[in-house]
């Protein structure tokens, strides 16, 4: 999740399935009132929670370190991060960066 100090990386749906990293399960941690539960969602259940959520988008330097950046708003209020190749999302990254006029 971004800071006021940092800028927003929103996310399509489309743009999170596609830095999940391989596998048919996605590991995700999501909020659990003052603590944080660890789990595996199948690939499709992910999906749909992307397609279901308020907003998508690239967590700070916290969530990169826990290799999970995809922070999912879920329609319940609850936020998700979940697990992503993270050689794509830096490459997503570069590719956003280097489009923005300076």
């Amino acid at each position: 999740m971004t800071t006021a100090d940092d800028d927003k990386f929103p996310l399509t749906a489309e743009e999170a399935e596609s830095l999940l990293a391989e596998g048919e399960y996605v590991h995700n941690f999501m909020q659990a009132g003052f603590a944080i539960l660890g789990c595996d969602y199948g690939r499709a259940e992910a999906i749909a929670a992307f397609k279901a959520a308020k907003s998508i988008e690239i967590g700070g330097d916290g969530c990169k370190g826990m290799k999970h950046p995809i922070v999912v708003f879920g329609p319940d209020g609850r936020h998700s991060f979940f697990a992503a190749d993270m050689a794509k999302v830096e490459a997503l990254e570069a590719s956003r960066a280097a489009s923005v006029p300076a």
